[in-house]
């Protein structure tokens, strides 16, 4: 949590911090000044406001009613020394959340602060009503006028999302998101096809009028002439799931002889250890087969025998050994489905498992690189937790190595009741739940259901050998985020999670206003906050500069017709600065006439809105140009092998921090960090490990930092940090832990492992440069003097 400290009395607020610091995990800043604090607000985002009403130059009231003039919600606890109604009713009507009276207990305190960031989750409808349209969510049913409607998957699918949100327009990129699988790649026209589709069974139900209104240039939306109603809960349907009974033909297995053995670098190791596990699961197999042929098959053989093949199935694929992973399938379809007394079938399962065990047998080839973490050593701090529901050891353990490396902290279960124990008193961000267990006849599914009505709800991901189109569509109706079938490479497991995470994030992006009607500004906030916006609000558009360069926004909206600066003119202000060329910038316009139009775009407008604002469609063209512009920055902004930002995008960033410094009177730190011997790493491991390392790196210095903090690599091994509000010693100590806690990762092949190390240099705004040059200058040397004198170490300028 982190929590922004207004506060005059220094000896109070150093109590406070170290409370919040120590007790509650808390990052804490802290300022003497109101205006100061305003500041900090435009610049940060904050949990919580703790703000003494006593201030020098600005007191505590003013603070409150200017932070809630421009649109920022952060809750606000008052600290007062005024215990009288009047000055309470004063803060609270001025839009603090609550208040403290001092002296107070520091444990009434945090109960407060707790209370004032607890939020909460609406709960789902069980049914939805659209004139005659009924959609029940317990049996996934759709009626008209109480007769049953015959939809497809992806038809009831579509139906439900645009009636769960009558207010939204869906772009098709977005419906492809909401709609098809992570595994699948359709392409536009079948959401196209789908709404055809669902039109044309609609129409033939008897609907007379079309629900689904197409938005020019936007997408579809649920037509807003009928509103959406609660119905009454109905009873949970039971899924049936029938199994195909059908002999497959050996064509239909496909050639695999011609599919490559492979296993990824950093998993090889895992793979050594187990190997020989692996190999006892395939002799039972062997077992099997021939007591089959002698016609002394137990059933208990029978079905360990299915269970083992089930289990090498997903395993091997996991760790790249497709064609061992698809015989495993073969040879778990054939025992589950076809007539073990045909001697052409035993003959064809003997062979299949002689194949299976040829694949695990040759000796694999050496690869170059591996690296492992210590799942204890991960820190927890601001990273997202994964719970894996897996009873696959090995296949854990190789899941467990790739999602350390993605910055996740992962929890393992490794049956049901195991997952339902640690879900009591845990809440991860997201669950990867494998469907099969022996040892539960309910499998997965039942922990699913239970998730299903979990509130708040957690994204689950399915990843299971099982394939049924009937499981998926439970899947599906039971809320899961994703159907990864087994075998899949541990890379693409975690690209899954990672896309899943993006989705459920709420939207988080600073969107700067300006427009002169008070009443415009006050719509546009109401409209975007809940949907965790940060808005900035400018009225006067004499301000716009100054609110533009310490909010730092990700997309303006501009009145086109406003006194003393029309937005025209701001626009082409934006466009005439390099840093924000690129800022996507929406007008508002009571004009809507073609000339209006194209003046507009040609200052360099990104889109158009004529007023009246029509709420949905301003949230649409928001989400849609935000969402481009997020793709864009990811492309021009980030190093895509580290994470981090690129040296471009970095050099603004770092120009605004000491623009900011020289503003606020604060320090600001600028290191400049450099891998020791990293062209031996290349050179002796290739350069899969070098990037490997170079991944690590990145990851551990965004999990180690701040937000706020600048942190990018500027070519090769070379990094940079950006560090505002600290001082150069502060900085070297920071960094020095940093150093020792990197040493402890280790790198290397299947023959040997080794420590990395890395060299800095700080130097510090004012005192050792006054700009960008002149800091990089003065760490420079600072760097090239660790390098001399041993390396593995941090200097500062001097």
């Amino acid at each position: 949590m982190k929590i922004l400290l207004i506060e005059d009395d220094e000896s109070l607020a150093d109590l406070v911090k170290k409370t919040l610091i120590d007790q509650q995990n808390c990052t804490v800043d802290w300022t003497q000044d109101g205006y100061e604090g305003l500041e900090l607000t435009d610049l940060f985002e904050y949990d919580l406001i703790l703000l003494d009403l006593s201030l020098p130059n600005l007191d505590g009231i003013e603070v409150c009613r200017k932070s809630r003039n421009k649109g920022d919600r952060t809750p606000i606890l008052l600290l007062t020394r005024h215990d009288t109604v009047t000055k309470k009713v004063k803060g609270l009507d001025a839009g603090a959340d609550d208040y403290l009276v001092k002296p107070f207990n520091l444990q009434e305190l945090l109960a407060r602060i707790r209370a004032l960031v607890r939020r909460g989750n609406d709960s789902l409808l069980p049914a939805i009503q659209w004139n005659d349209l009924c959609l029940d969510l317990n049996n996934c049913q759709v009626t008209y006028q109480k007769k049953p409607l015959k939809l497809t998957a992806k038809e009831y699918a579509l139906l439900e999302l645009f009636l769960r949100n009558p207010q939204r327009i869906f772009s098709q990129s977005s419906l492809l998101d909401h709609l098809w699988a992570l595994e699948e790649i359709p392409t536009e026209n079948a959401v196209r096809t789908q709404i055809k589709g669902l039109r044309q069974k609609l129409k033939q139900a008897g609907v007379t009028f079309d629900p689904i209104e197409t938005i020019y240039g936007l997408g579809y939306r649920l037509k807003q002439q009928s509103p959406s109603k609660l119905a009454k809960t109905k009873e949970q349907s039971t899924v049936q799931i029938t199994v195909d009974k059908s002999r497959e033909s050996e064509e239909e297995y496909g050639n695999l002889d011609q599919q490559e053995l492979f296993i990824p670098p950093h998993l090889y190791r895992i793979w050594q250890q187990h190997q020989s596990q692996y190999l006892n699961r395939v002799r039972v197999l062997q077992q099997a087969v021939r007591a089959l042929k002698t016609g002394q098959l137990k059933p208990s053989l029978l079905q360990q025998a299915i269970e083992l093949a089930h289990t090498l199935t997903g395993s091997l694929g996991s760790f790249g050994l497709a064609r061992a992973s698809e015989q495993s399938r073969q040879i778990e379809q054939i025992l589950r489905s076809c007539d073990l007394d045909d001697a052409e079938v035993v003959n064809y399962l003997s062979e299949s498992v002689e194949k299976l065990l040829a694949c695990l047998n040759p000796q694999l080839t050496e690869v170059s690189s591996f690296y492992t973490v210590d799942p204890r050593s991960l820190s927890s701090s601001g990273s997202h937790r994964l719970l894996i529901v897996d009873d696959d050891l090995t296949l854990t353990q190789a899941l467990i190595v790739e999602a350390i490396a993605w910055g996740l902290e992962v929890i393992v279960a490794n049956d049901i009741s195991q997952a339902r124990e640690i879900l009591a008193t845990e809440t991860p961000d997201i669950i990867l739940l494998d469907l099969s267990f022996p040892d539960c006849t309910e499998g997965g599914f039942g922990l699913l259901e239970e998730l299903a009505k979990r509130k708040p709800s957690i994204s689950t991901i399915v990843f299971t050998a099982k394939e049924s189109f009937a499981d998926r569509v439970r899947v599906a109706r039971l809320g899961g985020k994703g159907f990864l079938q087994k075998p899949i490479s541990t890379n693409q497991v975690m690209e899954a999670i990672s896309q899943v995470l993006q989705q459920s994030s709420p939207p988080v992006a600073k969107i700067l206003v300006v427009d002169w009607e008070p009443q415009i500004l006050d719509l546009i906030r109401t409209l975007l906050e809940p949907w965790g916006f940060k808005v900035i609000l400018v009225e006067d558009a004499r301000q716009f500069w100054d609110a533009l360069e310490q909010s730092n926004p990700d997309l303006l909206v501009i009145n086109m017709e406003m006194p003393d600066v029309s937005g025209i003119e701001l626009c082409r202000v934006v466009r005439n600065d390099p840093r924000w060329y690129q800022l996507p910038v929406l007008f508002i316009s009571a004009q809507n006439n073609a000339r209006t139009v194209q003046q507009v775009f040609t200052v360099g407008a990104d889109d158009y809105i004529c007023q009246p604002i029509v709420p949905e469609e301003l949230l649409a063209r928001i989400l849609n140009r935000l969402d481009k512009e997020r793709y864009r920055r990811q492309l021009a902004e980030i190093d895509s092998l580290t994470g981090v930002t690129n040296r471009r995008t970095s050099i603004q960033q770092l120009t605004r921090l000491i623009n900011l410094a020289k503003r606020q009177q604060k320090p600001c730190c600028f290191i400049i960090l450099d891998l020791d011997n990293f062209k031996q790493i290349n050179d002796c491991y290739g350069h899969d490990l070098g990037d490997r390392v170079l991944r690590t790196l990145g990851q551990l210095l965004k999990q180690a930092f701040r937000r706020e903090d600048v942190i990018a690599r500027w070519g090769g091994e070379e990094f940079v940090l950006g560090l505002y509000d600290t001082t150069k010693e502060a900085s070297l100590a920071r960094l020095t832990k940093f150093l020792a806690d990197f040493r402890q990762q280790e790198f290397g092949n299947a023959e040997r492992t080794f420590q990395v190390s890395f060299s800095a240099g700080v130097a510090q705004y004012p005192i050792d440069g006054t700009n960008l040059d002149t800091l990089y200058q003065a760490a420079d040397i600072a760097l090239y003097q660790a390098k001399a004198t041993g390396k593995n170490q941090i200097l500062g300028a001097v």
